[in-house]
């Protein structure tokens, strides 16, 4: 069956827990009841047929772009095997215009130090010296969205996971010089704020955290995430042999609820305005390579968990790879590998849930018109104005060959807006 559009429209049922009271563990996440969100929901019939034909081709931009604002191109090594010192640069999609990011001689980009405020205003980067044999300085760089403010800090050799909190402080993951694999996390998490130097360390030391396995967390050494407000954090923990997401009120010290889960969870983060926390885990105790079921689950401040997605109930199988919020805090784009091993396809495909409705848009598979599949490449990045992503796609013959690509959420018509180059970010 061929599919006319780009976008394809599914339907899930939410599923409900209940808040726990305070120092109780839930019940498991594979036994919760099914509460569906109304009696006119429409659920989907279970099958990804359409989307195994369902090609949206990648189409050359236009002179003017339907998007604004000026998105962050990476040339960092790491992203498309260019030369080391390849600029990155800021794209003004209404004009064309590219406006180099200030770099220093004989200095890199940190390829994973980019990071945009919340009110998508300013970009924070570090550089480091291209020399390992010189001495190893580090230095921050905040630039606002026009590329015209520049403020330069020296930063210590073992900072790293510069991330902001809110629009005036970032968090920094400190490497602990002493640390030995006995003496709980690799590192440390401090406030940082970039304009008045103002820094201090953030609590993250937890008796009972578990410290021996890699995690997909944004701050997997420190092992917490604080929301914007600092008045939540969640680090993980093991209760009755069980990996367990453990969320704690900051200004009581009391854990609120511990949330049983088969991996520590995957891509925890919080909303910008601090008030829920989204993550993916495995709800399939009993997984293999054919049979994991990833879904979307929200943990709200007080404790409250509420699954997002059933997207294994169409094929069985669901393997989520990343996720972002929407700035509104309203949606989260994610991609999902939804293989059907029966019917010999394989995929990895752009999604969007819709937080309150729980209703899932589920996208085609990005190509060109000789048929080529490409790879999708890092998180999906969403607009200020939360009517467009743009994606990274890899091409599988040569997988230093990437393109940056521009999707409108409405109809899922897709834009080529770079070329080996990385989208890292978006600002107003």
């Amino acid at each position: 069956m061929k599919a006319k559009n780009s976008l394809i429209v599914l339907m899930y049922i939410g599923v409900g827990l209940l808040a726990c009271s305070q120092g109780t563990i839930p019940a498991s996440i594979e036994t919760a009841t099914v509460k569906p969100l109304s009696s006119t929901a429409i659920p989907i019939t279970p099958t990804y047929t359409a989307l195994s034909s369902c090609v949206s081709v990648v189409k050359q931009p236009s002179q003017n772009l339907p998007a604004q604002g000026n998105i962050i191109l990476s040339g960092a090594p790491y992203y498309s095997g260019a030369p080391l010192f390849t600029p990155s640069y800021l794209l003004d999609l209404s004009s064309g215009e590219k406006i180099i990011l200030p770099q220093e001689k004989n200095k890199v980009i940190v390829d994973s130090s980019f990071s945009i405020s919340p009110n998508r205003e300013r970009l924070e980067y570090v550089q480091e010296n291209a020399d390992r044999n010189e001495k190893f300085d580090k230095i921050l760089y905040i630039v606002t969205a026009d590329g015209v403010e520049n403020t330069t800090i020296p930063i210590e050799i073992n900072q790293r996971g510069f991330h902001w909190l809110d629009n005036n402080y970032l968090l920094i993951e400190n490497l602990r010089d002493d640390w030995t694999s006995t003496s709980g996390a690799r590192a440390t998490l401090w406030l940082f704020n970039p304009f008045t130097g103002e820094k201090r360390e953030l609590f993250s030391d937890y008796p009972d955290q578990f410290v021996v396995d890699n995690l997909l967390w944004e701050f997997s050494l420190s092992r917490v995430i604080y929301n914007s407000t600092l008045t939540r954090v969640i680090y993980p923990t093991v209760v009755n042999y069980s990996p367990v997401i453990r969320l704690v009120d900051v200004q009581t010290n009391q854990f609120l609820v511990d949330i049983p889960t088969t991996d520590f969870g995957k891509f925890p983060a919080w909303s910008s305005d601090g008030k829920r926390m989204a993550f993916a885990t495995q709800t399939n105790k009993q997984a293999d390579r054919d049979s994991y079921q990833d879904e979307i689950f929200i943990l709200s401040e007080e404790g409250e968990l509420i699954q997002l997605t059933q997207l294994s109930n169409a094929n069985n199988y669901s393997y989520i790879t990343g996720l972002s919020w929407s700035a509104d805090n309203h949606q989260i784009a994610f991609w999902v590998n939804n293989t059907d091993w029966e019917k010999d396809h394989t995929g990895v495909h752009l999604s969007v849930v819709d937080t309150y409705t729980k209703e899932v848009y589920e996208y085609c598979d990005f190509g060109n018109s000789d048929g080529m599949i490409y790879i999708p490449k890092g998180n999906p990045i969403w607009s200020p104005d939360g009517k467009y992503l743009l994606v990274n796609l890899q091409d599988p013959s040569d997988d230093r060959h990437i393109l940056v690509i521009l999707v409108e959420i409405s109809t899922g018509n897709t834009f080529q807006v770079g070329e080996n180059y990385q989208a890292v970010g978006w600002l107003k």
